[in-house]
């Protein structure tokens, strides 16, 4: 299973994982191919079952912290508010794990696909974020001064345009 970190405080899970004896080896990314996505790492099958405990735990710590799973069928779920039996089912059959730590992740829907929103801020301005649920390709946008919500449509635009043009996903407004 591949468990994407999004967010700079994402990466306690890890430290988390080490302290339960979780193996999880780091997925450096592949030459020549961009990825926009944050840090991932695989679990192996046999820990799904002890990793469901530590993501639970994790996500229960802090309301900022999110887990979005993605099942081999192309289905999202969210992992938050459900007990570690319903988590660990999805997780059984899940393709991928999203989780983040960050101020906010909103859910926007195009084409019969969730994006995933944030934003992050930084020392020289907020920066908006969005996630193609496809390709997990990631598009981030500075606020230029004009705040967090500018940020964060202009980087969900980004994403549409990339689902729109690389992905041939049509939405209400294309017909």
């Amino acid at each position: 299973m591949i468990v994407t970190l999004v967010g700079k405080s994402s990466k306690t899970l890890l430290k988390d994982f080490d302290a339960a004896g979780i193996e999880y080896e780091t997925r450096p990314p592949q030459p020549g191919v961009i990825m926009n996505s944050g840090d991932a790492v695989k679990i192996a099958e046999v820990a799904i079952s002890a990793a469901t405990a530590v993501i639970v735990a994790w996500l229960k710590y802090a309301p900022t912290r999110k887990a979005m799973i993605t099942t081999k069928d192309g289905t999202i779920w969210q992992a938050e508010g459900r007990s570690v039996a319903e988590v660990e089912q999805l997780l059984i059959g899940a393709k991928t794990i999203m989780v983040s730590d960050t101020k906010k992740l909103d859910l926007t829907s195009f084409g019969g696909f969730t994006i995933a929103t944030s934003s992050d801020t930084e020392q020289d301005g907020i920066y908006g974020i969005a996630y193609c649920p496809i390709c997990k390709q990631r598009e981030e946008s500075h606020d230029q001064g004009h705040g967090e919500q500018y940020a964060v449509n202009i980087s969900l635009g980004k994403v549409r345009t990339h689902m729109r043009l690389v992905h041939k996903v049509k939405d209400e407004a294309d017909a």
